[in-house]
């Protein structure tokens, strides 16, 4: 001890954050912290203006935050579809990495997979200048991650009309047209119900793919007398996850029940 000098006791605090934290659960907590770090990125809008191409207005960034907002209770609610609407709007006056992170994990929840892997690709090429907001640079980060852990789980459906000329069929997945190079090739899909039309001249065949997260289905429509389908289906092809289908197109047209197998 050093003379001159009284020690000095200190006793532990009884109060203060110790009993908070006792008092919180870990499901508190947590949710508590997430809403922090989003009001947070809520706030880093008022600051995000001067780095956009074109600087928005004192009120489109109230009305951003407000929307942010709105957004953020709806999504801790899980009320995805209406939680997207208010971020998509606020993105839409202010352009910011936070509120395109935020409209991609609603889209992710909500099973629109693909777009949502669209949509975190965009966050994650977001154009930030050195002035940028740190958490601006963090929702870059996630974006990134996010989608990586994401497109193992989109589901794809490949069509298939072995010996046919392309340019000759008209496909469409949905009320989407398949373009003929794409013909045979894996696309990426929602997981659900998928309507496959294939049309040749007059004739015309009408069937369905069931996908769950992670399928790799392909459908093989086999034209009258070509058994070019059996070329294409090799033991070499059959990995977890595939599901194989098999859709006689008939003559005068009509609907083909797909039948699908676990490889």
């Amino acid at each position: 001890m050093v003379a001159g000098r009284t020690p000095v006791r200190v006793e532990p605090s009884t109060a203060g954050p110790r009993m908070a934290s006792a008092r919180c659960s870990a499901v508190q907590c947590g949710r508590h912290r997430r809403l922090l770090a989003a009001l947070i990125a809520l706030l880093a809008l008022a600051c995000a203006a001067p780095a956009l191409a074109q600087p928005a207005s004192a009120q489109d960034r109230i009305e951003a935050r407000k929307l942010g907002k709105e957004g953020l209770d709806l999504f801790e609610a899980r009320k995805y579809e209406d939680a997207l609407d208010r971020f998509e709007r606020a993105n839409e006056l202010l352009p910011a990495p936070t509120l395109g992170l935020r409209t991609a994990r609603c889209l992710a929840e909500l099973g629109r997979l693909v777009e949502a892997s669209e949509r975190y690709l965009e966050v994650s090429r977001f154009e930030l200048t050195r002035k940028s907001p740190q958490v601006h640079f963090a929702a870059r980060r996630e974006a990134r991650a996010e989608r990586d852990e994401l497109l193992p789980r989109i589901p794809t459906l490949e069509v298939d009309v072995p010996g046919a000329d392309a340019d000759s069929l008209l496909v469409r997945i949905g009320d989407e047209r398949l373009p003929a190079a794409m013909l045979g090739q894996p696309q990426p899909v929602d997981p659900g119900k998928h309507a496959i039309v294939v049309q040749l001249g007059t004739s015309q065949v009408t069937t369905s793919a069931q996908l769950d997260e992670g399928d790799n289905t392909r459908v093989l429509v086999q034209l009258p007398g070509s058994s070019a389908f059996r070329e294409v289906r090799t033991s070499d092809e059959m990995t977890p996850h595939r599901k194989w289908g098999i859709v006689a197109l008939g003559v005068g047209g009509g609907a083909g029940a797909i039948s699908a197998v676990n490889g």
